[in-house]
């Protein structure tokens, strides 16, 4: 693999760049790459996957037929998680049939979260994880100011996907890490060796950055930047980190499903996604048409480089826009705008609503500012936006009062009715680090 496209030493710590060449490279010759990189990939799945390319059967399709991206978008059908749970159960194949290599030549296996639905199992190579899947990593962890020497406290969930590739990336800058789970019970725990060994910087999750912050009751740790993963990071949120822990804050996300891992560069404008590892595209998801760039749609991922499991157009769920303009970073490739799961959104009066869009309105009050709460699922159609709100017990002097108050603003911000319900922090579930953002009603029996 060529060293235009894979650092395997870091550059001289003053660069801006992990990668230069391919971070700064103009829009035309990334397409270039894109469209080789996605014939050569069209053939590997064809040849190796029995899932796509039963896919490609159905629909009298080969490789050979599909020349450019425009082909591509076409032509290729739409893949996602549902579609492989489906086959997996018919076929009593964990992987569906999405294995491009024998069992006994993959590297590492993990399960998915389950945030939507049953985990599903991800399969990545040895060479998925030093090559490419190390190289995103790299560039996002320079891009927060990550830099050989630094000693840094990574708090992540050994099961996840994402730490394979995080932590070869790590080795690769050069990097001493202190390595903790991602969950707030661990706190504690990480609060003293914060202090005691006072590291450059973190990775933590949200929950457990607003666990710290509770338990810090106003002291700092001594990180000068940190990633923040496991949920929209709305201003406030980013604020009220930034406060905490005395550094920068930069927004973290990714998809386990497709090994897609993104974060935001010194600009705080969008997530930066990389190009010459994936084709991205924004969709309407009624429709499956492709929307303008900066209209809402849901983000669409091809994998351009795993060998273990790699998917195709693959749906990823997630509403989002995009801008494609280059970054006042000097990154030529596209930012992404989180809105959240298209599953933890709900209709009212068809208008469609994500929690980050409430939930700057929320933390913005002193009973409230830890931001737990949930949407309420109550009907297919539904004409009052409903949400449970556990407010910090001891700053409550008034529940009615509180109530009324949110009411008026949320509803006021979104012109939408609004309802809203104060239930106790126990009430609200959690899956692992974050709140469950959606009580579903309409599942119940």
């Amino acid at each position: 693999m060529s060293e235009q496209f894979i650092r395997t030493t870091p550059p001289e710590k003053d660069s801006k760049y992990w990668n230069k060449h391919v971070e700064t490279m103009p829009i035309q010759e990334l397409r270039k790459i894109q469209e080789k990189k996605m014939r050569e990939m069209l053939v590997y799945v064809y040849e190796n996957s029995a899932f796509y390319k039963r896919k490609f059967r159905r629909l009298g399709l080969k490789p050979d037929d599909i020349k450019t991206l425009e082909d591509f978008f076409k032509k290729v059908p739409f893949s996602d998680k549902d579609e492989v749970r489906i086959e997996a159960e018919k076929s009593k194949d964990p992987f569906a049939g999405t294995l491009c290599l024998p069992k006994e030549k993959i590297h590492i296996l993990n399960p998915t979260t389950g945030t939507t639905g049953t985990p599903t199992i991800i399969a990545s190579t040895y060479g998925d994880v030093t090559g490419y899947g190390s190289e995103q990593n790299a560039r996002t962890l320079w891009m927060m100011g990550v830099r050989p020497g630094h000693l840094f406290h990574y708090c992540a969930p050994r099961w996840h996907n994402m730490v394979q590739f995080h932590e070869y990336a790590l080795q690769k800058i050069g990097v001493t890490t202190i390595k903790t789970d991602i969950v707030p019970a661990e706190a504690d725990r990480i609060i003293s060796l914060a202090k005691l060994l006072k590291p450059d910087g973190a990775h933590l999750g949200i929950g457990l950055a607003l666990t710290l912050e509770e338990k810090l009751k106003g002291e700092k740790l001594p990180y000068k930047y940190i990633s923040v993963a496991g949920d929209v990071l709305v201003p406030s949120l980013r604020r009220k980190m930034s406060d905490v822990f005395g550094g920068e804050v930069y927004n973290y996300t990714g998809l386990a499903d497709i090994h897609w891992y993104a974060c935001e560069c010194d600009f705080h404008n969008g997530i930066h996604t990389f190009e010459d590892l994936y084709i991205s595209e924004v969709i309407d998801p009624e429709t499956g048409e492709q929307v303008e760039d900066g209209e809402r749609g849901e983000l669409v991922l091809t994998n351009l480089w795993a060998k273990g499991q790699p998917h195709l157009r693959w749906r990823t769920g997630d509403i989002v826009t995009i801008n494609r303009e280059p970054c006042d970073c000097g990154r030529t490739h596209p930012r992404i705008y989180y809105l959240g799961r298209k599953a933890f959104a709900v209709k009212v009066f068809e208008k469609e609503i994500f929690p980050s869009e409430v939930e700057d309105a929320i933390r913005e009050e002193n009973e409230t500012e830890t931001a737990i709460f949930q949407f309420i699922r109550y009907a297919s159609k539904m004409d009052t936006l409903k949400i449970r709100v556990a407010p910090i017990p001891e700053r409550v002097k008034d529940k009615n009062e509180l109530k009324n108050r949110l009411e008026k603003k949320i509803s006021s911000l979104l012109k939408t009715p609004v309802e809203v319900e104060i239930v106790k922090p126990e009430e609200i579930e959690w899956a692992t680090w974050k709140p469950i953002r959606i009580l579903d009603l309409t599942k119940k029996t």
